[in-house]
């Protein structure tokens, strides 16, 4: 019982260092430009990486996703940490002639509550960072993928989704 506590008071500790180094970056026009200085970056791989031990399993929706991915013969991998450990992409694909793809399954969480299309700066932050690693990022909101119902309605998503990135599918009979 102790452990769990130390666990959970550790976590919030680390959201806690990463919240304030989030509201320390400026604000402009079209988003948020971080501080990227050694000291920053240092905390924030360490605060992130505190908060990343705590994640025992993969969610229900990354398991949905990329069992469906697997049906279509789409070659991945989920919940990848990026070599810096900062940021743990949530499904990778490797293509052929492109750079790969990180699927990221972004809930309301990601978003600013009184403006639903507008990321947080900790997502744009994020993104960038991906970005910068020389991955493609690309967003699946998660409340477009619950309201599908079967199995084919979401593989019909998904090819239309992944249709402007160029994945290859490879469906197994």
């Amino acid at each position: 019982m102790a452990t769990q506590f130390s666990r959970c008071l550790g976590a919030a500790k680390a959201e806690e260092q990463r919240a304030v180094l989030y509201a320390n970056n400026s604000i402009t026009g079209s988003g948020v430009t971080a501080v990227h200085t050694p000291e920053v970056e240092a905390m924030l791989v360490e605060a992130t990486k505190a908060s990343q031990s705590l994640r025992q399993r993969p969610s229900k929706l990354l398991k949905e996703v990329g069992m469906v991915l697997r049906v279509m013969g789409i070659e991945h991998r989920t919940e990848v940490a990026m070599g810096d450990g900062l940021y743990v992409v949530d499904i990778l694909l490797s293509r052929e002639e492109a750079q790969p793809l990180a699927l990221q399954l972004d809930s309301r969480w990601n978003y600013l509550s009184n403006n639903p299309n507008t990321p947080l700066g900790s997502t744009v932050l994020r993104d960038r960072s991906l970005a910068r690693h020389g991955l493609q990022v690309a967003v699946l909101h998660t409340h477009e993928w619950l309201k599908l119902q079967s199995t084919a309605e979401r593989m019909e998503f998904l090819q239309r989704f992944l249709l402007p990135f160029a994945v290859r599918f490879n469906p197994k009979q």
